[in-house]
């Protein structure tokens, strides 16, 4: 029997292939020579999107829909697409992250990402439920040496190359706006840096998935190497097919 579930980035640790870049090194070198690390929770970050959560810590009780029933309308940045999800979840934490997947699965509640809603289409728009990763957002490190830097999914990149920047260092690729979080960033295989710089998801070196049937997962090219490639550019929809026989 194959089953299909709802699996979310969410502590992406993306030590990403070639992601950073010494300032010195950019004006000489374009190759692709930097290494971010990405968390990429479930590729959202919400610049411009009223927040819903709370903001002291939920308890142990799972969230429920009444939890999060919302009258949140969302448009995107062009004013082209708009939704008005029926729950709007924005987890401060990656253990609530866990219990919004899990129940939502245990449930059947359809979820899907939204970030920052910067895209002219509207491919994570749903008035279904939508998950928010904008309250995890921080850079957690930097390794100047490895030139890798690993950061949860929710931060913008805005927020990402001001951290790096105390390390005199920098993303090598960009898009031509910054305020994309990291999981949408490298999700829709951001570019625009230059045509011998690939683009972001393939700078990706690991990442975390959030899944309802095995917790938090870890992937990378030693770790689930296939799962990993599917992974790291997955346009705001990520679905992990399990086999059981029986």
């Amino acid at each position: 029997m194959v089953s299909q579930h709802h699996v979310f980035n969410e502590v992406c640790q993306v030590t990403a292939k070639r992601a950073l870049s010494t300032v010195s090194q950019r004006s000489q070198d374009h190759s692709p020579s930097f290494n971010p690390t990405l968390l990429v929770g479930s590729l959202l970050a919400a610049s411009g999107l009223t927040a819903t959560a709370e903001a002291e810590a939920r308890d142990d009780s799972r969230p429920s829909a009444e939890d999060a029933q919302s009258d949140e309308v969302i448009v995107n940045w062009s004013n082209t697409h708009e939704c008005r999800p029926k729950n709007f979840y924005q987890p401060e934490s990656l253990q609530e992250l866990e219990k919004i997947v899990a129940t939502a699965h245990e449930s059947g509640e359809k979820l899907r990402p939204i970030g920052s809603a910067l895209s002219p289409n509207g491919l994570a728009f749903s008035n279904n439920s939508l998950v928010n990763l904008a309250f995890l957002d921080k850079v957690l490190a930097v390794d100047t040496e490895k030139r890798q830097v690993t950061v949860q999914a929710g931060a913008r990149v805005s927020q990402v190359t001001e951290a790096l920047r105390h390390h005199d260092v920098v993303l090598q690729n960009f898009a031509s706006i910054a305020e994309q979080q990291i999981g949408g960033f490298t999700q829709v295989g951001a570019h625009g840096t230059g045509a011998s710089i690939p683009p972001v998801d393939m700078q990706v070196v690991s990442l975390k998935l959030v899944t309802p049937f095995a917790g938090t997962i870890t992937l990378s090219e030693d770790l689930n190497p296939h799962l990993f490639n599917l992974a790291k550019a997955g346009c705001s929809s990520i679905h992990y097919a399990s086999q059981r026989s029986r």
